[in-house]
């Protein structure tokens, strides 16, 4: 683990260079196992044999940080290659890792053949023995996986832990030699003894075709287990999360089964006689297996809110859901498959002469069929059919194999190999026609970081429409990761998901373009440019938007650049500018192997709980970005508050601090910060930023959209110069290469809301910046304030904006600009009624921005609002606008005639406008013209209004027509865009009740979720029994239906009936089952009979009713009634099993 991870720190964490990394590693294990295991079986002490590689493997780990520094000075020099011709440089890549690792590598490879010589002492335990010591080994491995991956990286650091590993290995072989030696004085070795074996001829041992076949059939079962243990991960991922700890909890799942399956086996059927049938029934069990991982994985979302509901969120229970999860999937497969090296072995070995050679063998060709599927699950398979498809293929190796071996046994029947051939046909059609495709929008839910959005959703099936409500409009399976596109319903807006998280969207437009355009700004003669990660595209475009030479855009997915594309509208078609290049590379590493130099480095990824990203945060990394700089660079850094402890937070600023000479820190919003790195002095003049926004139209629009009016106001974004970053920062960890503390601690607050207090934590050091040309104490005209007033607006702190606008009003009462924005600051604080005196003042003075002061009144109460906007008509009689939001605002007052009237009149003049039809549908919809409602609605919908409000008007003015059907259809659409909306539920669940017997029971359905969510709502409490009475009503010829004197046992079966068809099942009362019949209103018949049978006898309906059922629960224990009243109710479709139980019980 921990080689693998220094390597991709020069190599890159690409799936290229992951597959190259790991594919070397496994080829010396591959070249060890094979060139040991022959020269083992000539040697007689394989004991000590083992003790020398142990030490060679250890002394190898102490020079690792030389061997690995002189790696990286010699991939620099490569890399060039990849100009040339990228398979050279794939070759040369590969032989680089090779000869790095090989020695190491090849000596571990050498352990379990020689083991194996050593430990096999009769013939009749070689499967036995093989099966331990892989077991052991294999286990043995999972410690170390969990040690490395849960604690000693983020405590001691790689190198340590490397000198650690490497002290282990040393001590091995210490104790080694010194039991060897304690052997020898007693005069024992370890010879063969035991049973006698078939005797090898010289040369070797005699090899057939079908030992020929055994060991290709075991290549292929290697590279099925990569291609699942590639796709397992990638599909896993989209569950349990990217943090590194998610791909050690996964690394060591996959490890236990491995080694739990060796131990089964060598423990239960070890010393058996096995042959190629059984190998072979054993990889069609591993396929059956795998396939049914298959249908698992759409579950896991769901399943993981239910468990997280039920552990709670600290992180520990995380990690037990991450590893029950990874388990669950993994753990049958992998014991299946952790036994087929024992079996191997077993059935390939001759002799004991020859244990060496035969594992070594055996082992080194599953290793080359691992190597296969590492390349082809990653780069062949996944990218091109996807992960499911891939699990399915890899099902299919394993059912041939299977087939194949059980068909090369002579000493299987004829029939059981037609069966065998039936089972590989029936689980090849079923690996790809028997599952559907799984649902995109449940797999890219992403559960691990938006687990709260489900917090308030009951049931699984409203949890799984939440997640399925937006518009999917791209998709991929990439190299590295999954990418989707989705466009939210009912509306235009966009966000791109990487591995089922947010990665960019409509909504993160000021933070993609500011941390672009701020480093821009301050090296505006910027030639070349390095932008790391793509996104939406949106920061290229910032950087696009100056005269930029070259603009490289290094992306670690190729997906995301195909999916940015969506994104055009708002990156200005970055793909389309010729001056960018796109780079199919990590970031860091090409940093480090490029020769050229850049004026201004940006690096957008923001997330270092992720696995990877946490290298864009270290020392190291800005170490590198400041030494490709040019002089007067800048360098610039998207950091989040949010997830983030503040511990974290200060780590990433001491860190950043130290590197560059100059540094400031800028906040586009709470949530997210911009670090600015220079190489020089930061000198900051409005002036120099004015003209470097001159003469940019699209970096002065976006800005001015982005609530920017000018260079000035973009000041407020400041919040400390270096120095007082360093005194917040204080005594904060270094994130380090060696000691990446960041990515190990960021995980622990995946979830939590931390922003408030990181920004409280802030503030107490924010210093307004020392600019000579903006000094609002220097201005007498009050505009350097009014500016920074906009400016804190735009970042979302409206505390500082109403302090420098009134600050500006101060200065200059009369500006009607600064009224305005004062105006628009009181609305968004919900102060309407001093919003509207001041925007009434404004009105009175100031008719150029009569339109600004229509948008603010948008935002006030009712009444304020017809107030305002009266005025403004009177102002300006032919200002539409103002008339359209004077007709909303008398409809939002309940003033529907009039908002109709209003509507009708600027109807003429903007038939185009959906908005003026959408909303006189409306206000005639509440005056009951449900005809001329549906028309204007219909209008709406014709000119592209799309909305939810707008789907579930129509629905409401559709059920009044008595078009149930229509109705249905408008409520579902609404529902897409507000999952948890009651009232167009319940509306729904009311239409479908009109629709007929076939409908009732969605219907059903719907009012049980509406009351999941709203447990007092009587208008669907009253829906729900009055369509079970309809129900009881229409089958009670089946249920028998009695007066209860003629049959007081068979009346309290009615009455149960009635409970579970008109009740709420949840109500159930366990403890007091009378108390919940009782407080049911049962069918009418029911009821009328109950209270005759009460007026005659005098007794009370409770105790009428208790005597029933009691007599009917006993009769139930000796009659089995209870099931058929099961086998009815769900017949009836109306009650699950589970809800009849409640109310019997």
């Amino acid at each position: 683990m921990v080689w693998a991870r220094l390597l991709t720190q020069i190599f890159g964490n690409t799936t290229h260079a992951i597959a190259t990394v790991l594919s070397a590693f496994m080829a010396g294990l591959a070249l060890g196992s094979y060139v040991f295991g022959r020269l083992v079986d000539a040697r007689r002490n394989a004991l000590l044999a083992y003790g020398l590689l142990e030490g060679g493997v250890g002394l190898y780990g102490l020079l690792v940080p030389t061997l690995f520094a002189l790696t990286q000075r010699a991939y620099g020099s490569l890399y060039g290659l990849v100009e040339v011709s990228f398979a050279a440089f794939s070759v040369v890549l590969f032989l680089l890792a090779f000869v790095v690792i090989v020695i190491p590598t090849a000596l571990m490879g050498a352990t379990l053949p020689v083991l194996s010589r050593f430990c096999v002492t009769q013939f009749s335990a070689l499967g036995r023995r093989v099966g331990d010591l892989y077991a052991i080994n294999t286990l043995g491995a999972v410690v170390g996986c969990a040690l490395t991956g849960f604690f000693l990286i983020s405590h001691l650091g790689l190198r340590a832990t490397v000198r650690l590993g490497a002290s282990v290995n040393l001590a091995i072989a210490v104790l080694i030699v010194i039991l060897v030696a304690a052997l020898r004085g007693r005069g024992a070795t370890p010879e063969e003894d035991g049973e006698e074996s078939p005797a090898a001829p010289e040369g070797g041992p005699a090899r057939s075709r079908p030992d020929m076949a055994l060991l290709l059939a075991f290549a292929l079962s290697g590279m099925a287990a990569m291609v699942y243990e590639n796709a397992w991960t990638r599909a896993l991922t989209l569950v349990i999360g990217m943090s590194t700890y998610s791909f050690s909890v996964m690394l060591t799942t996959f490890l236990v089964g491995l080694g739990l399956g060796s131990l089964l086996y060598a423990r239960w059927w070890g010393t058996r006689q096995i042959g190629m049938a059984g190998f072979g029934v054993l990889q069609l069990l591993i396929a059956l297996s795998a396939l049914a991982s298959i249908p698992l994985f759409e579950r896991l979302p769901l399943l993981f809110l239910r468990l997280r509901h039920g552990f709670g969120d600290s992180f520990t229970q995380f990690l037990t859901i991450q590893m029950l999860l990874s388990a669950l999937v993994m753990i049958v497969p992998t014991l299946l498959l952790g036994a087929t090296f024992p079996v191997v072995a077993r059935i390939y070995t001759r002799n004991l002469a020859a244990v060496g050679r035969s594992v070594g063998t055996a082992y080194a060709s599953n290793t080359l069929g691992a190597i296969a599927g590492a390349f082809l699950g990653g780069f062949l398979f996944i990218p091109i059919i996807g992960i499911q498809h891939s699990i399915a293929l890899a099902v299919m190796v394993n059912a041939v194999v299977g087939v194949l071996l059980v068909a090369m046994d002579a000493g299987v029947r004829p029939v059981r190999r037609l069966l065998a051939a039936g089972a590989m046909l029936a689980v090849s059609i079923s690996a790809f026609l028997g599952f559907g495709t799984w649902n995109t929008g449940v797999m890219t839910s992403g559960v691990t970081i938006y687990a709260h959005n489900y917090a308030s959703l009951p049931t699984d099936a409203l949890r799984r429409e939440w997640m399925t409500r937006d518009d999917l409009l791209y998709y991929r399976e990439g190299l590295t990761a999954t990418i989707s596109v989705h466009r939210s319903a009912g509306s235009d807006y966009l966000y791109e998901k990487i591995n089922g998280k947010v990665d960019a969207s409509f909504g993160d437009t000021p933070t993609q373009l500011m941390v672009g355009y701020l480093p821009m700004l301050l090296n505006p003669e910027a030639r070349r440019v390095l932008v790391v990660g793509m996104g939406s595209g949106m920061t290229a475009k910032a950087v696009a938007a100056f005269p930029v030479e070259r603009l490289e855009v290094a992306e670690i997915e190729p997906a995301v650049i195909e999916g940015a594309r969506f994104f055009a509208e708002k990156n200005g078609r970055i793909h389309d500018d010729p001056r960018v290049r796109f780079i199919h590379a990590d970031g860091r590493n090409y940093l480090l192997a490029v020769r050229q130099r850049y004026d201004v480095i940006i690096s957008e990824p923001s997330n270092p709980w992720i696995a990877g990203i946490g290298n864009l945060f270290t020392r190291e990394y800005y170490q590198l970005a400041r030494a490709t700089l040019t002089e007067g660079g800048v360098f610039g850094q998207w950091m989040q508050t949010y997830a983030m402890a503040p511990e974290d937070l200060r780590m990433v600023y001491r860190t950043f601090a130290e590197v560059f000479p100059d540094v400031s820190l800028w906040a586009v919003n709470d949530s997210d910060m911009l670090l600015i790195g220079t190489t020089e002095k930061q000198r900051l003049r409005a002036a120099d930023l004015q003209a470097a926004l001159a003469g940019r139209p699209v970096a002065q629009q976006d800005l001015r959209d982005l609530g920017f009016v000018d260079a000035t106001s973009l000041f407020a974004m400041y919040l400390m110069p270096k120095a007082t970053l360093q005194k917040m920062a204080g005594e904060a960890e270094i994130n380090l290469d060696d000691v990446p503390r960041l990515e190990f601690s960021a995980p622990r607050n995946l979830g939590r809301e931390t922003t408030t207090l990181n920004m409280r934590l802030t503030r107490g050091f924010v210093i307004r910046p020392d600019v000579v040309d903006a000094d609002p104490e220097r201005d007498p005209t009050g505009r350097v304030a009014l500016a920074l007033a906009h400016g804190y607006r735009a970042t979302r702190d409206r505390t500082q904006a109403l302090n420098w606008v009134e600050r500006a009003l101060r200065v200059a009462p009369g500006d009607s600009e600064a009224r305005l924005l004062r105006a628009r600051l009181l609305a968004e604080e919900g102060r309407s009624g001093a919003s509207a005196e001041e925007l009434l003042t404004v009105v009175a003075g100031w008719a150029p921005r009569l339109d600004a002061a229509v948008e603010v009144a948008r935002g006030l109460e009712a009444e304020d609002a017809i107030r305002v906007l009266r005025r403004i008509r009177q102002r300006a009689p032919r200002l539409a606008e103002a008339r359209v939001a004077l007709a909303e605002a008398l409809q939002r007052g309940g003033r529907f005639q009039q908002a109709e009237s209003e509507y009708r009149e600027v109807q003429r003049e903007r038939p185009q406008d959906r908005r003026v039809f959408f909303g006189l549908g409306r206000s005639l919809l509440a005056q009951g013209a449900y005809e001329k409602a549906l028309a204007a609605l219909e209008e709406a919908a014709r000119l592209g209004e799309t909305s939810g409000e707008f789907q579930a008007d129509r629905g409401e003015v559709l059920m009044w027509l008595g078009r149930y059907q229509e109705a249905v259809a408008a409520y579902r659409q609404a529902l897409r865009s507000n999952v948890e909306q009651v009232t167009w539920r319940l509306n729904q669940g009311i239409s479908l009740t009109q629709l007929g017997p076939a409908e009732r029971g969605e219907a059903e359905q719907r009012f049980r979720e509406v009351l999941a969510m709203d447990p007092a709502n009587t208008r669907a409490w009253e829906e729900l029994r009055k369509l079970g009475e309809r129900f009881f009503l229409a089958n009670r010829h089946r249920l028998g239906a009695v007066p209860p004197r003629q049959d007081p046992i068979r009346f309290g079966f009615d009455v149960i009936n009635g409970v579970v068809y008109c009740s709420a099942k949840g109500a159930s009362n366990r403890r007091e089952p009378m108390r919940t019949v009782l407080s049911v209103s049962l069918p009418e018949p029911l009821a009328a009979e109950l209270s005759r049978l009460a007026t005659e006898t005098g007794r009370s309906k409770s105790d009428i009713v208790k005597e029933s059922v009691s007599q009917y629960l006993w009769e139930a224990r000796f009659r089995a009634v209870r099931r058929r009243l099961i086998r009815r109710a769900k017949r009836a479709g109306m009650v699950t099993e589970d809800d009849v139980f409640r109310a019997v019980s």
